[in-house]
């Protein structure tokens, strides 16, 4: 999730975006760069950095929470910055019009059925259709008069309430994701504490960090999977009371180990137990599984590391009384 950091009214935002990258050894280009995250350790960019409607949006994609990030620019550049809040900021008026821009978008999109959409994940060896998932041949990207119109799949980001967020995939005409696009993801609305739920949580349930991971996962390991859209995000998820039995399914990368421990705190309690398995074969997500072993082998796999020890596998209970 990105936040919106405040600048110095003297400067446009375009303006106090460029500067601040390339400080952070970045390249800026037109309204988003990427730089080092001044949060942690880093020696390639990784550091989103975007002109919101009213503010600058920021990312680490290596897992450092935004209010971390945003303390580490307030200190590496203090005079650049007018306040920075300690908590998500809410703008009532664009929160709804955002919101009613995502309902009006989901409602337009079709089944994915003989789309470019439907390619997009059969070309990463996904034969099934779960639900919270749509295709739209004119989704808009940008606003106002430079708004182009393009391919997107959609996923709905769902809490109890319903709808809150939609992302949107931008592919090309070749059933990709689009490569002129620094980010070919976007968030439309804020998420909150959803997933795109790809099956109904049952007593146990299984969290991945995207789409296509998640709907792997599903393939592979026959349990219900939601999908949290970033490993940063699983400690923020609002998990059933009735799920006795969750598993994380975190990408193998530094953003994923980050985010796991986080996660165990967060979402332990009411005796649940929380498991938590790799990617088999040290690959980096389930996909990656997936694509290499096949839906037949993955369920062999499957079944062999439940009758014996895994070591991708790790299981923790939840403490009844904490």
């Amino acid at each position: 999730m990105s936040f919106p950091l405040q600048i110095n009214r003297n400067l446009s935002l375009g303006a106090a975006g460029a500067d601040l990258v390339r400080q952070l050894g970045g390249v800026w280009h037109g309204a988003s760069g990427m730089c080092r995250c001044p949060a942690h350790d880093d020696r390639s960019p990784s550091l989103s950095v975007r002109v919101g409607h009213t503010s600058l949006l920021f990312k680490c994609f290596a897992g450092c929470e935004t209010l971390d990030v945003l303390r580490a620019i307030r200190r590496f550049s203090p005079a650049a910055l007018e306040a920075v809040g300690t908590g998500e900021p809410v703008n009532t008026d664009l929160d709804d019009w955002l919101h009613g821009r995502a309902r009006d978008l989901w409602s337009n999109g079709r089944p994915l059925n003989g789309t470019l959409a439907e390619r997009y994940l059969r070309n990463r060896g996904i034969d099934i259709i779960p639900p919270g998932l749509r295709f739209c041949s004119r989704t808009p990207l940008g606003r106002g008069a430079s708004a182009t119109f393009r391919p997107a799949l959609l996923a709905a980001v769902t809490d109890d309430s319903g709808l809150l967020a939609v992302q949107r995939t931008f592919l090309d005409e070749h059933a990709r994701r689009a490569r002129d696009l620094d980010n070919p993801r976007r968030m439309l609305a804020r998420p909150k504490a959803g997933a795109v739920r790809l099956a109904a949580a049952t007593d146990e349930l299984g969290i991945a960090e995207g789409i296509e991971t998640a709907i792997s996962a599903l393939i592979l390991l026959g349990i219900p999977i939601w999908a949290a859209l970033g490993n940063e995000r699983f400690p923020h998820l609002a998990i059933p009371r009735s799920v006795r039995r969750l598993v994380l399914l975190p990408d193998n990368d530094p953003a994923g180990h980050l985010a796991l421990s986080r996660a165990h705190e967060a979402l332990a309690g009411d005796g649940r137990l929380i498991e938590t398995i790799w990617p088999w074969r040290s690959l980096n997500d389930w996909n990656d599984v997936l694509r290499l072993e096949g839906r037949e082998t993955g369920f062999r796999c499957s079944e062999q590391s439940d009758g014996q020890a895994d070591p991708h596998q790790e299981h923790h209970h939840a403490d009844p009384t904490s």
